[in-house]
């Protein structure tokens, strides 16, 4: 027979935001460090987004250059991290793409704990807009 929890508030027995996650007989998983904080997807041709969470705006600073703006910022830059994954699906070009993150650089390429960079280029190193962008991103909010 299956067991089917329903919360409308999960919490950690000690600390709130400590809930560990047992697989198996020993591996652990911090639930917390697990979950996926933002997610972004847009079009780079119309900087619309498809579906986010925790995504606020794009800003297109060139082509094939965006910067994507959180709702709820993260903790520090030191503890956070994306990867995304671009497509272009116009007939004439279909790019395979290759995706960048600019963590530091000047401005409007400069990663905060608010905001970070993401540029997309076919098989080139000419930079490209996409009109299929996904990112995710991870790490403790503030």
């Amino acid at each position: 027979m299956a067991s089917i929890l329903k919360v409308d508030d999960l919490r950690g027995n000690t600390t709130a935001n400590d809930i560990t996650v047992t697989v198996g007989a020993s591996a652990t998983q911090s639930l917390h460090d697990g979950l996926v904080k933002h997610f972004a997807n847009f079009d780079g041709r119309g900087n619309t987004f498809y579906g986010s969470f925790n995504a606020s705006s794009i800003t297109d600073n060139a082509t094939g250059d965006y910067t994507i703006t959180v709702t709820t910022a993260f903790n520090d830059t030191s503890n956070m991290a994306f990867t995304g994954i671009a497509q272009d699906q116009q007939a004439s070009n279909k790019h395979q793409t290759a995706v960048g993150y600019t963590r530091h650089g000047g401005a409007p390429n400069t990663t905060t704990t608010a905001r970070y960079s993401t540029n997309f280029d076919g098989q080139t190193t000419t930079l490209t807009d996409m009109d299929g962008i996904q990112n995710i991103g991870v790490g403790d909010l503030a």
